[in-house]
């Protein structure tokens, strides 16, 4: 009993819908990757965006789609590099040095991108205060309120930080200052 030609014909047919709606699923998890792995990537972590391009990479990509992951790529191959470097900044901020500290925060200032991410962890950083405290002032330096905002929030929020508090209220007395209308 093989199947008539309408059938076979109704056969293909479904079998074509089938590989266009397949391609179309592929070609939206390729774009979520994308977007996926630039975001990771903003936020520093270099990893897991890595890991969406490889999926990108997996599916077939677009000659568009592979330029975008090659784009990224090298993005998070440069900030991999600032990263080690912007590394002895961050540990900078962690003395009492003021020289030192301005040294650091002049460095990190220069590549922001790459600093936002270093600065948030360290401003959570319970065993070294002073690096906590000095991370949220270069945060607020960066000129991105509403991040040094919710790391300052945050810090408030842990007890295990107490001693942080008062410069985190601080710097939180600067950015209400700089935003209020004059």
């Amino acid at each position: 009993d093989s199947p008539s030609e309408q059938q076979q014909s109704e056969l293909d047919d479904l079998k074509k819908q089938l590989v266009k709606r397949r391609n179309a699923v592929k070609a939206k998890q390729r774009e979520e990757n994308l977007a996926e792995a630039k975001e990771l990537m903003n936020l520093g972590k270099f990893t897991e965006a890595t890991e969406k391009l490889n999926k990108v990479t997996a599916y077939s990509p677009t000659a568009e789609q592979r330029e975008a992951v090659r784009v990224i790529a090298e993005e998070i191959a440069r900030r991999r590099r600032a990263h080690r470097d912007l590394q002895v900044s961050i540990r900078l901020l962690g003395t009492e040095r003021r020289k030192d500290i301005m040294a650091a925060q002049s460095s990190l200032r220069k590549n922001p991108e790459v600093a936002l991410g270093m600065l948030l962890e360290a401003s959570e950083s319970v065993d070294n205060p002073i690096l906590a405290a000095n991370a949220l002032e270069s945060l607020r330096l960066l000129n991105k309120p509403e991040v040094t905002l919710a790391a300052m929030i945050a810090v408030l929020r842990r007890s295990e930080q107490q001693q942080v508090w008062p410069a985190a209220m601080e710097q939180d007395k600067g950015i209400v200052e700089k935003q209020a209308p004059r």
